[in-house]
């Protein structure tokens, strides 16, 4: 017989954001801020229809079916949701002293309902030894010399859309009835995974930039790390 499968995949970002910038200097003094928030959402549904026979194979549309598969017929949808509210302010003196901080406070539909808030903090400093009087007699072999250090702390929600839920799935047979049942415990604690790193670096420019080195060294610790651990056979999950 004529059999025949049809899908339809639909995925959208929608992506909205403001932000506020402020610079001022003041002789050598060189000031910046930054203000402002994002939202996002992703949408996805999906749709299948199968057939295992159709009344001719001259038709190709669906309403010609003589029998559907109704296994493997379906439709699903998904949706995914990110606030997000941060903040930077900078300082410079003459190019080389530098000061930075930032603030993030991000919010994701995927987590529970008393942890879908993170703060992700980071701070930054840096000093352009290059830019020094006494390295006048160095600059034309060193032309960049500059030592940083920063802290910063970053957030991972890279889970599924659902994964804090309880959740009930269908295709659970009772007396030859088709019916639902429970597939997912849910967990209102579920939050963000957080990453916290400590950087230390150097860079360096030789020749009028013909030429540049930088050295890197940092130390990098996970908390709360999203991990999917198997549960005991016994708890019916």
């Amino acid at each position: 017989p004529a059999t025949g499968q049809e899908e339809q995949r639909l995925s959208h970002d929608i992506q909205h954001e403001n932000y506020l910038t402020y610079k001022k200097s003041f002789g050598e003094h060189n000031l910046s801020a930054l203000a402002g928030m994002q939202i996002q959402q992703w949408n996805f549904e999906f749709s299948r229809i199968q057939a295992i026979a159709f009344s001719s194979d001259l038709v190709e549309t669906f309403n010609n079916v003589a029998e559907l598969n109704t296994g493997r017929t379906l439709t699903n949808r998904s949706a995914h949701r990110l606030a997000s509210f941060y903040g930077r302010l900078s300082y410079n003196f003459a190019g080389r002293y530098l000061l930075a901080g930032t603030i993030r406070r991000d919010g994701s539909s995927r987590f529970g309902l008393n942890n879908r808030y993170g703060n992700f903090p980071s701070v930054s400093a840096g000093w352009r030894i290059s830019g020094e009087p006494f390295w006048d007699g160095l600059r034309d072999v060193v032309s960049d010399f500059k030592v940083r250090a920063g802290f910063a702390v970053t957030g991972n929600e890279r889970i599924g859309d659902y994964d804090s839920q309880f959740l009930y799935g269908p295709g659970f047979i009772y007396n030859s009835i088709n019916g639902v049942a429970p597939i997912q415990l849910g967990d209102v604690g579920l939050g963000w995974e957080n990453t916290e790193q400590f950087n230390y670096g150097v860079d360096l420019e030789f020749l009028q930039g013909r030429a540049a080195v930088t050295f890197d060294v940092y130390r990098k610790t996970t908390r709360d790390l999203l991990y999917e651990v198997p549960l005991p056979e016994e708890t019916g999950f």
